[in-house]
Parts: structure tokens; C-alpha cells; sequence
């Protein structure tokens, strides 16, 4: 049932044992709640011309980019912040509440011909917040 571009590499049952949320409600372990950690992949390219397969994969930026000044500007999102700011218009009353968030890591990584990624490693994001 899966698009032959995607593969399960292993399956293992998940624990069983009841966990409580922050208001004392108890509840089966679940993916997004127990996650330990989340990594959000933000690709694009930086050059004259993008591949022309790479256009659903990547976002375009035709002009230079210095990628030192990216990596300083992106290192001050790192540790645990309020990012209301960052919050949809649709959630914000919601995020207002709980918009605190940590950023454990933010790579820039070169991938060769003007491809590059930003990795953000963090504990959760808000509706669009890495965007």
C-alpha cells in the first residue's frame, strides 16, 4: 500500500504502560507525544539555474547567499525560546499559550552543486514555525 519510494526498515510494538499528559490524564504511548526529539529538513538551492527534477524537492533561491552569515543567523534561534511570533494567524491564540519551544541544533549542510540543507533538530515546532 506504500509508494515504492518508501520503505519500513522495521517494526516494533510500543510500549503499553500508561503515561500521563500534563494535566494528569492518563494515555497510551503515541508518537508525537513521546517523541524525544524532531528533525525538520528545509532544502534549496543557491545558484543560476536549478535542476529541473529538484523542483518539487527544493526551494529556489537565485541569488547568492553567503552560507557563514546563514549559519551565525540560524545559531541564534538555538535554545528554548518563545516563538509566538512564529505562530500561524490560524493557531496563534492557541500557540500564544504554549509557544515555547527548544532548539537544540541548527546545521547548514553543503551538499555540493549549489544544493544545501538546513537541519533543524528541536523537541516540537509550531504550525510552520521552521518554514
Amino acid at each position: 500500500m506504500l509508494p515504492s519510494d518508501v520503505k519500513i526498515a522495521g517494526l516494533q510494538e510500543a510500549p503499553r504502560s500508561n503515561l500521563e499528559d500534563e494535566e494528569g490524564r492518563e494515555y497510551q504511548w503515541h508518537a508525537i507525544y513521546n517523541a524525544v526529539g524532531k528533525l525538520y529538513i528545509y532544502r534549496f538551492y543557491s545558484g543560476p539555474v536549478m535542476d529541473p527534477l529538484d523542483r518539487h524537492l527544493r526551494h529556489f533561491e537565485y541569488r547568492g547567499i553567503d552560507h557563514e552569515k546563514l549559519l551565525l543567523a540560524a545559531r541564534a534561534f538555538e535554545g528554548t525560546h518563545s516563538f509566538a511570533a512564529f505562530a500561524n494567524q490560524n493557531t496563534k491564540g492557541k500557540a500564544g499559550k504554549n509557544a515555547v519551544r527548544t532548539i537544540h541544533s541548527i546545521n547548514v549542510v553543503d551538499e555540493g552543486d549549489g544544493r544545501y540543507r538546513l537541519e533543524f533538530l528541536l523537541d516540537g515546532a509550531l504550525y510552520k514555525m521552521v518554514r
